[in-house]
């Protein structure tokens, strides 16, 4: 079965393509265009160099959140776009469940860690995990000293197949099901709600 990794959660855009447990190709992008600009291309890109074709498609994994509002809402808009286009399943995988689950599977872990993302305004946003890569605390914004002393996971630009293999079969569901995890508002929003509150 075919399935489609998107990451837009952080700076890198990714994409990858996997089937039957293995890992075809990922392709990212670091640059200075939007992930509106490039989301498009690397699938494309990743399909034709494996062979594919967008109709070989039966699924679709993606980081919903959190990270960045905008990489979160352009790479949700995206998979639900394409997955009701072609009327495939897509799950939404948490930013740091996707890291988690990545790190277990490139690394042995034999103690408790952190995943962490920069959150800006003196924050990042964090859980913990197991060493199997099961959640310990949800995904919350806390300030970076709150995660003293423990070994902290960090992204990088794999994280699209992170959402793959941390998807179960009971995760996709129909694209109308997809939804943003943004856990704080936008800068937009906390600047009206500022505005209101004077």
């Amino acid at each position: 079965m075919l399935t489609l990794g998107i990451d837009t959660a952080d700076k890198a855009a990714c994409v990858c393509l996997e089937a039957d447990n293995r890992l075809l190709i990922m392709k990212s992008y670091t640059g200075d265009r939007k992930h509106s600009e490039v989301l498009a291309s690397l699938v494309q890109d990743c399909l034709t160099e494996a062979g594919f074709g967008i109709a070989d498609l039966r699924r679709i994994a993606i980081t919903n959140g959190p990270g960045s509002f905008t990489g979160v809402r352009i790479g949700v808009s995206f998979a639900k776009g394409l997955a009701e286009g072609l009327g495939i399943p897509v799950a939404g995988v948490s930013t740091l469940q996707a890291m988690a689950s990545l790190h277990c599977t490139a690394h042995p872990v034999k103690r408790e860690f952190a995943c962490a993302m920069d959150a800006r305004r003196g924050q990042v946003y964090a859980a913990g995990f197991a060493p199997d890569g099961s959640r310990l605390t949800a995904d919350e914004a806390i300030p970076l000293s709150a995660l003293e002393g423990k070994d902290i996971v960090w992204p990088d630009t794999s994280i699209a197949y992170g959402a793959v293999l941390a998807a179960s079969p009971m995760d996709y569901l129909p694209a109308a099901a997809l939804l943003a995890f943004y856990l704080r508002p936008s800068q937009a929003e906390r600047e009206r709600n500022e505005r209101l509150a004077l």
